[in-house]
């Protein structure tokens, strides 16, 4: 029989590598053979050998296995010059530790020494109704360091840190049992603390331009990952495993270099992920070269249901350390840059010569005018006030509807990276429903609305909202809704996502002071369509329907959302919420001039 145990070196990367070949005797003499390599968060490196019935053929198949691992660069002794790289190595990786814990132990002392580090001293003072907690880079200043003290903040939920150059993350961040969303682009990241990895509520954890390795990561909940611009280590690079990227089974959303991901290995694919077809990634991201037809036949194989992005790499050596950021900052310096300057806004954009009617809102326009007609009412009057809309009609609850970049009602926003949710003056707005605007384009003949991108809007108490332009090309994320969003004293909650089909109309304004009152709301009344078929439309552009008591300047419609059976949602006691601009301000996309009215 022979020998039971036995263990073999080599070199690889001036790193020792062992493996420890088992042979376990059954009954039988049915053999199998395991190998380890001490280092992999898997299990085992090899498939289990068959074994033979016979101990000449346990003899044998040890044999094999032996001469295949010693001509793969495996012995049982690694030579004496291995030894030197190896021993001169792990000095070299000692020093640079005692460094490391050196300047963390000077930052901590230093802490708080920035305008982040004293927001964060903050919240962790008063932790109670910290929620939400943006550090953010912001100008030269940076943030310096997350200290262990961090665990006080058991309520948050969602953390911002990007650009902050920060080399490590305390272990102590895991007692945010909270967490939610963990946003850490752009620092310095070499890994993630096992114990934040594991957070069970943790659906986002954005690593872009990074200097991470290796991450094994299996989340708790469907999850969106983001490692896009890293450094992974060659013995990754080319290897879509379950070590390299961590456990995918829950996974919506991944970010991830091409050439990280490429070449697939089919058969190493297969067994790190048996039932791959089947996994739930919604969205991937490839960062950095196009993927062939090949490579995105292989992607669409493994991913029948997943939309592949491709985006421009992000280099993390040109990303700025935590030194870099505040090592020229003295303190008159560091106070000056604690008070922000006034963003410049941004240009307004050419004006759209107009485009013809949809077909749908030009039968729609001929039927209100022979309506007219038969009141006595002026053609040119209705030429004059009738406004074209879309008007949207919701599909019952769907999976397809949650999908990134789509027009719904309910469901989760898809927000920029790095926004942040809106709050009001009793904290986080209610999340409504989002429009893609590409599918509004044919039905604004005006060209009142941007050509393209999303748009997200909110509402808080009562006449509280805001409307977030995501133009075409914006990274989008899914942002889960904050404990605490509410409308107004309704309480009303997200709903599950519905998705929107879309119908060319025509609005009227309810009062036409040149006609008739009684003509004129007999016209409104009739070119409503609104039967039993049709639910009452949401709408896009138009109107009010009478039922604000003083709507803004010139009545103009952005948004008029129903209260709706399919989202079970009521926005007050008439049932509409109207978010509303004037014609100057949508022309101009100055978001912030939104005004938010109620029936209620």
């Amino acid at each position: 029989m022979p020998n039971p145990e036995l263990r073999l070196f080599r070199e690889v990367d001036a790193y020792q590598q062992s493996l420890t070949i088992d042979v376990h005797d059954y009954e039988g003499f049915k053999v199998r053979v395991k190998a380890y390599d001490g280092k992999s968060p898997m299990p085992s490196l090899f498939e289990l050998l068959p074994g033979g019935e016979t101990a000449a053929s346990c003899d044998s198949l040890y044999a094999q296995t032996v001469e295949r691992f010693r001509a793969d660069g495996w012995s049982e002794t690694l030579p004496a010059e291995s030894q030197a790289r190896i021993a001169a190595r792990v000095s070299a990786e000692r020093a640079a530790e005692d460094a490391r814990k050196a300047d963390l132990a000077r930052r901590l002392a230093s802490f708080p020494a920035s305008k982040q580090d004293r927001t964060l001293a903050a919240a962790i003072k008063n932790p109670t109704n910290v929620r939400e907690l943006d550090l953010r880079a912001d100008g030269a200043e940076r943030l310096t360091v997350i200290p262990p003290s961090v665990k006080a903040l058991k309520a948050l939920e969602v953390l911002h840190a990007e650009g902050n150059g920060l080399p490590e993350l305390p272990e102590e961040l895991e007692k945010a049992k909270e967490l939610r969303e963990l946003h850490l682009a752009g620092n310095a990241l070499t890994d993630v603390p096992p114990g934040v990895r594991s957070l069970k509520k943790l659906e986002v954890l954005d690593l872009l331009a990074n200097r991470i390795t290796r991450l094994f990561w299996k989340p708790k909940a469907t999850a969106r990952y983001e490692l896009g611009g890293n450094p992974l280590l060659p013995a990754v690079q080319g290897s879509f495993t379950r070590s390299a990227i961590g456990h995918l089974p829950k996974l919506s959303y991944l970010g991830i270099d091409t050439d990280s991901l490429f070449p697939l290995d089919p058969a190493q694919l297969e067994i790190d992920f048996p039932g791959i077809r089947s996994f739930p990634l919604d969205t991937l991201v490839l960062h950095g070269r196009a993927p062939s037809e090949s490579e995105r036949a292989q992607l669409k194989g493994y991913f029948p249901k997943a939309k592949v992005e491709q985006r421009p790499s992000v280099d993390f050596r040109a990303l700025p350390s935590v030194e870099q950021g505040n090592a020229k900052l003295g303190r008159e310096d560091a106070e000056a840059s604690t008070t922000k300057s006034e963003p410049k806004s941004a240009p307004a954009p050419k004006p759209r010569k107009p485009g013809p009617m949809h077909a749908e809102q030009a039968a729609h326009l001929a039927a209100i005018t022979a309506l007219a007609k038969k009141a006595k009412i002026a053609a040119k009057t209705i030429a004059t006030v009738a406004r074209p809309c879309a008007e949207l009609f919701t599909k019952k609850p769907s999976a397809a509807a949650a999908k990134l970049g789509r027009s719904r009602l309910g469901g989760t926003p898809d927000l920029p990276v790095g926004v942040e949710w809106p709050r009001g003056e009793r904290g986080p707005m209610q999340y409504v429903g989002q429009l893609d605007l590409a599918e509004l384009e044919p039905f604004d003949p005006k060209r009142l609305l941007p050509k393209a991108g999303l748009l997200v809007f909110f509402a808080g108490h009562y006449d509280e909202g805001r409307v977030i332009h995501c133009p075409p090309g914006t990274q989008l994320i899914p942002r889960a809704q904050p404990k605490g969003a509410k409308f107004s004293a309704f309480d009303a909650k997200t709903s599950p996502a519905c998705g929107l089909s879309v119908r060319g109309g025509v609005s009227l304004p309810a009062v036409e002071e040149s006609v008739d009152s009684d003509a004129w709301h007999d016209l409104v009344v009739a070119h409503f369509r609104e039967n039993e078929k049709d639910d009452p439309p949401h709408r896009v552009l138009g109107h009010t329907c009478g039922d604000v008591d003083d709507p803004p300047e010139g009545d103009h419609v952005l948004f008029a959302v129903r209260s709706d059976p399919n989202t079970s949602v009521e926005w007050g006691d008439y049932g509409t919420l109207y978010f509303m601009m004037t014609e100057e301000a949508l022309r101009a996309q100055r978001w912030d001039e939104l005004v938010v009215c109620s029936t209620t």
